[in-house]
Parts: structure tokens; C-alpha cells; sequence
């Protein structure tokens, strides 16, 4: 991933930078197995000075695109990543077990004292929003298991034949009930 993206440490010292995010999903590497990203990523990033760290707060948006996991339609998914991090020059923070979050704060980041490069975390504020499963809608019914039809446009022909059936056999059953009932 190139950084294209770079906060001067040295010009923090004369005040906060905001960082306004326009730019295509490529270039935060935004790939997913189940989402595609087609529409350009827009943000902004407020990034100041805090004792011997750099804070970095704000947000980062897009839409995703993927297939609902009930009924198969493409749906846009409305994406937006809150940031609220900091970074320190700390050579601690480069160890394995910080690297996986183990460490005292997982919203601590390293940087080498002079640039900072924030496309990674970006990157994982969108990525963590994704939704597990997609879906068109709350209330979206799916496909028919039998035979595949959409039944968020009304029933299927399976299930008005099954219904049919089921009444079929329900009358037929009452009445061979009320055969077995004898007088005395």
C-alpha cells in the first residue's frame, strides 16, 4: 500500500491539520471477499498535538456493495468508520503482542517521530463497520428453499400448492374422523 497520505509532525507544532479524505477505494486497499467498494472514500480527520503523542479523531465514509444473504439482491451498504486514535514514537509499540492489540491501549499506533502515515487505520475503521451479513432489509424473506423464487414479491407457487394440499388433507382428515364416531 503506497502512503500517499502524510501529516508532517514538525507543522503539527504550529497547530492542528485536518485531514479531508477524497479519494477511491484502492487507495486505502479496501478489499473484501464479500463487498465490493465502487464509490470514492470522503472524510475528515482532525489531527493535533497532546503531550508527546498526535491525536487523530473524526471519520472516514463510503458505500459498499454486496449480496443479501437472504435474497441474493445487490444492496449498498452506507459505510462510516469513527477514528478517535493517537500515535507515539514509542519502539514498544512495534512488538508483536502491541501489534495484535495485546498492549495496555489498543488505540495507540506507532510512528517514527517525524511522519505520519494513517491509510492502515483508515483503512480499519471502514473495514470494522461491515456488516456480518448483509441484508436488503430488516424484514427481507428470502428465496424459496424448493424452488428459488423471490418471496419478497409474494408467495410462490410452491407454497400455494403446499397450502392447498395441507387444506385438502385437513378436510379429508375430518372427515374420516367423523366416520369413526359411533352412536350408541
Amino acid at each position: 500500500m503506497m502512503n500517499w497520505m502524510k501529516i508532517d509532525v514538525l507543522k503539527l507544532r504550529e497547530g492542528p491539520i485536518d485531514l479531508e479524505i477524497d479519494c477511491l477505494p484502492e487507495a486505502l486497499d479496501l478489499v473484501d471477499r464479500e463487498y465490493r467498494f465502487r464509490k470514492r472514500v470522503g472524510g475528515l480527520v482532525h489531527f493535533s498535538l497532546v503531550e508527546h503523542r498526535v491525536r487523530a479523531k473524526g471519520y472516514v465514509e463510503t458505500v459498499a456493495e454486496a449480496e443479501c444473504v437472504r435474497c441474493l439482491k445487490v444492496v449498498e451498504v452506507p459505510i462510516r468508520g469513527l477514528l478517535d486514535i493517537f500515535y507515539e514514537n514509542n519502539p514498544a509499540l512495534l512488538t508483536p503482542e502491541a501489534q495484535l492489540g495485546a498492549g495496555d491501549d489498543e488505540n495507540l499506533y506507532w510512528f517514527d517521530g517525524e511522519v505520519i502515515c494513517p491509510e492502515e487505520q483508515l483503512r480499519e475503521a471502514l473495514m470494522i463497520e461491515l456488516p456480518m451479513l448483509p441484508l436488503c432489509a430488516p424484514d427481507c424473506k428470502g428465496l424459496c428453499a424448493q424452488c428459488g423464487a423471490d418471496l419478497n414479491e409474494g408467495p410462490c407457487q410452491c407454497r400455494v400448492q403446499s397450502e392447498a394440499s395441507q387444506v385438502a388433507d385437513e378436510a379429508s382428515d375430518w372427515k374420516a374422523q367423523l366416520k369413526k364416531i359411533r352412536l350408541p
